[in-house]
């Protein structure tokens, strides 16, 4: 695992400005090496091995013309030898980022084309004395930067960044709003002023001025067109099983996260088949014992039993159940923010992922696997694909459709209506498709009424939440945007030294299932169709024909009504910080702290305001207050 930073400063002091960059990750297990070809430029890395091949690494790598240092895992690595005539490299144990290096020194910015992995570069051209960054095609590695007087920095993460004399890095404002309001998800702006994200899928040029362009996205790709649904069922194992096999390198133990849902029980299904005789130690958070089982309709709360039920199938699956009941909910808030420069969304599903992590690295495992991306690939709903037949007259084809989906138990006649018809109507039409439209409440967020009102936030969130996309090509868009997680990998990477993968993020995945027929995903009178027919033989029925979805962190109510008390004393810490009393709506956080329910949590209106925004107001106060510390 490689974290890297990076300067060009006309100043002439980039050595030493890279070197405190480098310290500021504060891994002690991990080597630092830089390269500084001139006063006025230096790269360095922070590195530990994760890959079976980086004890041949030795990065920064530089030849006549090229410096380059970079955070890399090539999962074509035997097909990129090929093609660099490089036949004996894969068993010569060449490491990845030698590999990177040889086809930059091919292709330079065309080498994106002929790699698939993760990746975080900066390659400096003595030459032209020019710095590219790249960043991997779909986010799987993180790559910030910021522009200051005469100098440029760059690093993996933005703590590295915090505290460089002449950077203001103070918090903006705006965007922890806007977080508040709609969520994570894509985009160069960060939570700290002038830093900013490399997004997925672009390269940054720095010479006298910042251009940046993008170089790839999903929605690009070529269209696929088969003869038959289970060729297309094929073409995605073929995708998928490679994407997964390229996953499980590792220097140590692999480990997987299993839920109760399809997508990272798939992927556990296929790590345990790939990994043969070698064992999976896969993690399901379970409630605690006093958990009532009060769930929202269409939700269950336990995902331990049809986790089970997955493990089961596989001899080389050590099952481990994960109860985070004992976690520091303060302390989950203020590590996890610290790692990864954002305030934590959901912080009581923070909790069992922070306790996974633990447990995880206690045993030796050095790679996790998840399944975070499903939803905008390999298990794709579909639904929206209806609004296409609608639009193109295939009026038959469509009723056909939707009665498969009804006698399925997958829509209903309303559901139908908006999903085929609703996404072209006004809002009032879309009112009376959705119910849940005519009602919409802003009492999930905690930002202080009067920041609400100034910046238009309710109706940003309406438009996020409640209008439509114009097209399925703009839904699906929206969809690769959001999964952007670099920060997340970065983060675990930082603060426990494992590498988190999620084979559902792989570039192939992403081409293919934007490639092919939307209607692939709805074959049978299935949503999510495509997933459920993939993974007939991998998975048990339970969890393939399951139609209600595993709720996380489903006994929220006894992990934050056990520490009222220790949320009581951080908020009056969160109120002594002006910026937090500007932003947030402190009387109502401590309203909801002092007038906590007896029951009822499974009602819309008390999990908005209870789980949502009590404890999202709480996670973003505390990163507020521990922002403030750092200039």
């Amino acid at each position: 695992m490689t974290l890297i930073a990076g300067v060009v400063s006309r100043a002439g002091d980039a050595l030493a400005l890279c070197s405190g960059m480098l310290g500021r990750y504060s891994r002690p297990s991990a080597a630092s090496r830089w390269a500084s070809p001139s006063p006025e430029v230096a790269v360095g890395l922070s590195m530990t091995h994760d890959l079976p091949e980086d004890i041949f690494d030795r990065r920064p790598l530089s030849n006549d013309r090229f410096l380059l240092a970079g955070d890399i895992r090539i999962d074509n690595r035997a097909e990129l030898a090929a093609k660099l005539g490089l036949a004996s490299a894969h068993s010569l144990q060449m490491p990845d980022s030698e590999l990177f290096f040889n086809a930059w020194n091919r292709w330079q910015r065309k080498c994106v084309d002929h790699i698939v992995g993760g990746f975080a570069v900066a390659v400096w051209d003595k030459q032209e004395q020019e710095l590219c960054l790249l960043r991997d095609h779909c986010g799987d590695r993180p790559l910030y930067y910021a522009r200051y007087a005469n100098t440029f920095v760059f690093a993996s993460l933005p703590r590295a960044m915090r505290g460089i004399e002449g950077l203001d890095t103070g918090l903006d404002e705006v965007h922890m709003m806007h977080f508040l309001v709609t969520g994570p998800g894509g985009g160069a702006r960060t939570f700290f002023r002038n830093i900013q994200q490399l997004q997925a899928g672009h390269f940054l040029i720095f010479r006298d001025d910042v251009k940046v362009q993008r170089y790839w996205h999903p929605m690009d790709a070529a269209p696929v067109r088969l003869g038959s649904n289970e060729q297309y069922v094929e073409g995605l194992l073929e995708q998928f099983d490679a994407a997964v096999q390229a996953r499980l390198r590792s220097t140590g133990n692999v480990g997987s996260h299993l839920s109760g849902g399809m997508d990272s029980s798939s992927v556990t299904a296929t790590a345990a088949r790939l990994l043969g005789s070698r064992r999976l130690a896969s993690f399901t958070a379970v409630p605690q014992a006093e958990f009532t089982n009060l769930n929202p309709v269409g939700r269950f709360g336990d995902e331990g039993p049809q986790a089970a039920k997955v493990a089961a199938m596989y001899a080389n699956i050590d099952h481990v159940l994960v109860e985070p009941s004992g976690e520091d909910i303060i302390r989950v808030m203020e590590r996890s923010g610290s790692y990864t420069g954002c305030p934590v969304f959901n912080p009581t599903n923070q909790m069992w992922v922070n306790a996974i992590l633990d447990e995880a690295r206690r045993r030796g495992v050095k790679v996790l696997l998840s399944g975070s991306c499903g939803n905008a690939t390999v298990s794709f709903g579909g639904l929206i694909g209806l609004s296409d037949l609608f639009r193109t007259g295939r009026w038959i084809e469509l009723g056909q459709q939707v009665k498969r989906l009804r006698d399925r138990g997958h829509l209903s006649w309303r559901g139908a209506m908006y999903w085929a018809a609703g996404y072209t109507q006004p809002l009032a039409v879309r009112r009376l498709l959705r119910p849940e439209l005519r009602t919409f409440s802003f009492d999930y967020s905690p930002v202080h009424p009067e920041r609400a009102r100034e910046h238009g936030l309710v109706e940003m969130a309406y438009e996020e939440f409640c209008a439509s996309d114009k097209s399925p090509a703009d839904f699906r868009r929206k969809m690769f945007d959001f999964y952007d997680g670099g920060f997340w990998t970065g983060g675990v990477d930082l603060g426990w030294e494992i590498s988190l993968r999620d084979p559902m993020q792989d570039k192939r995945v992403f081409e293919y299932c934007y490639a092919i027929p939307i209607e692939q995903y709805l074959v049978d009178g299935q949503s999510r169709s495509l997933v459920r027919r993939a993974m007939r033989d991998r998975l048990p029925a339970e969890v393939l024909d399951c139609t209600t979805r595993g709720l996380q962190a489903a006994d929220w109510y006894l992990t934050v009504g056990q520490r009222r008390k220790q949320m009581g004393d951080e908020l009056k810490l969160i109120a002594q910080s002006p910026v937090a009393c500007r932003l947030l709506d402190i009387d109502r956080l401590r309203m909801l702290l002092d007038t906590w329910p007896s029951s009822g949590y499974e009602e819309p209106e008390v999990y908005s305001s209870y789980h949502l925004a009590l404890m999202r107001g709480l996670a973003a106060g505390n990163f507020i207050r521990n922002a403030e510390s750092t200039p």
